[in-house]
């Protein structure tokens, strides 16, 4: 959960009621990597993207598991998979944090993350597999990068965007290197 969720609306969950729920293809939806599973086959395309770029003067933290959960997304929906979220469940007993840093922290992602997101639901993959479409998604995010022209493109952000697919390209790499091929 976001820190401006937690501060705005303070939630407390204690469970999950009713059956799972599959999203629709044109649903979009944050999967954070907190109590999640991931399908072997999608592996692949389930990088953590490494935060602590500056972007506007401040790092941008705490969004990597969101960027690879909308990426993850993009590539099954490309493959005519789904996301699921439901049992099985767990108690996730939250740390303390500091809200208003968090705030802080996400505010650089927060900034652009709609735009990049209205670019990832018109964006067409290519491939037929995870990897193949995984890696059509980073060399579109490159694109994007260059093509982005709302206020918080600035080129901190442009380079944030490059070096994330630059890194999803090595992540690809490593994964044929484990998977022998």
């Amino acid at each position: 959960m976001d820190a401006v969720t937690r501060l705005a609306v303070r939630p407390t969950v204690t469970g999950c009621r009713g059956p799972a729920a599959v999203l629709a293809t044109d649903t979009w939806c944050p999967v954070n990597s907190q109590d999640t599973a991931v399908h072997r086959d999608a592996l692949p395309a389930y990088y953590f993207l490494r935060m602590g770029q500056p972007v506007g003067g401040a790092p941008l933290e705490r969004f990597g598991d969101i960027f690879s959960g909308y990426f993850v997304a993009a590539c099954a929906k490309h493959l005519g998979h789904a996301v699921r979220f439901g049992g099985p469940l767990v108690h996730h007993e939250r740390n303390a944090h500091d809200l208003f840093a968090d705030l802080a922290a996400e505010l650089p992602a927060i900034r652009f993350m709609d735009e990049l997101l209205e670019w990832l639901r018109e964006f067409h993959l290519e491939g037929s597999d995870y990897r193949e479409a995984y890696a059509s998604l980073a060399h579109g995010l490159r694109e994007f990068a260059e093509q982005a022209r709302g206020p918080a493109w600035t080129q901190d952000a442009r380079a944030f965007l490059h070096r994330s697919a630059h890194l999803m390209l090595t992540w690809l790499t490593a994964v044929r290197r484990v998977d022998g091929g």
